[in-house]
């Protein structure tokens, strides 16, 4: 569990330089989608966010308008975000993060992202609960702080889907954890 928490400390590092060079775009893009949330969108918002992910890991200028990209293929995301959200929101980002990178449907998303979440238990709850703590701290700075840690927590979970399960093909289950 300790080496556990290690490897997402340093994700948590690796995330924060990825979000400094765009943080406006980020509290920005952070605004749209927490109003696309409170009409139901909240599916779309965190594919369009995980758009920008890809684009910043891939060294690419992000910008706003990059979000609105998710609506290119909205009942997937609306539907996977919708269903992924019902068990506590354990399994949203894998099941969007899996739609998005696999352009996968919404069923084969949700089944992928329940598959990812069983045969990676732990790391899944470290990354959890790391991304809970990054929240709270956010909240706690007069709640300003959320707008830089929660674009950190989307690429530390980011991040745990990549290493663990991104390199699966639709249809097929994630990797079990690397001991």
């Amino acid at each position: 569990m300790a080496d556990e928490a290690a490897g997402v400390m340093d994700k948590v590092k690796k995330s924060w330089e990825l979000v400094k060079p765009n943080i406006v775009t980020w509290v920005i893009a952070l605004i749209v989608g927490g109003l696309m949330n409170y009409v139901l969108l909240g599916g779309v918002a965190l594919a369009g966010w995980t758009l920008m992910i890809q684009k910043s890991r891939a060294g690419e200028k992000i910008e706003v308008g990059d979000m609105f990209k998710a609506f290119d293929r909205f009942v997937d995301y609306f539907v996977t975000g919708l269903v992924c959200s019902l068990p506590f929101g354990l399994l949203l980002p894998w099941g969007i993060f899996y739609c998005v990178d696999k352009k996968a449907d919404f069923m084969t998303s949700i089944k992928w992202s329940l598959s990812f979440f069983l045969k990676n238990l732990v790391p899944c709850i470290v990354n959890i609960l790391i991304c809970i703590v990054l929240i709270i701290i956010g909240e706690c700075a007069c709640c300003v702080g959320v707008f830089i840690t929660a674009p950190i927590a989307l690429f530390v979970s980011h991040m745990l889907y990549t290493d663990l399960g991104g390199n699966t093909a639709a249809g097929e289950a994630p990797a079990a954890p690397k001991v």
